[in-house]
């Protein structure tokens, strides 16, 4: 049975700690949260749990040329024209939550 102890499931507050949602239910999220200071906090918790995690994961060993070609890849993305649009008028309306006029400035 989903967890449900608020406005949105606890699976989504765990994925979205995660970085695992769509690019819209994040921005359903962050807008929730950013009215809801105990979602924060719920964040928060899975964010920690996430990272406690991590520290027990044994690291893999990298190939001898990994770092290198890890530099060749970041420098192929440079060359690259870039795709980013101008920036439209920042929406300031206090009403609207903060992820939400960030995301339609970038439109």
């Amino acid at each position: 049975m989903t967890a449900h102890t608020g406005l949105l499931p606890d699976e989504w507050l765990v994925s979205y700690a995660a970085g695992a949602l769509t690019e819209a239910q994040a921005l359903v999220v962050a807008c929730h949260a950013e009215y809801h200071d105990e979602m924060k906090e719920r964040i928060a918790d899975a964010e920690a749990v996430g990272g406690v995690l991590l520290e027990g994961v044994v690291p893999a060993r990298l190939s001898v040329g990994a770092l290198d070609d890890a530099f060749k890849a970041i420098e192929a993305l440079e060359d690259e024209p870039s795709s980013v649009k101008p920036t439209a008028p920042a929406f300031t309306d206090p009403r609207m939550p903060a992820p939400l006029a960030a995301l339609l400035g970038k439109l």
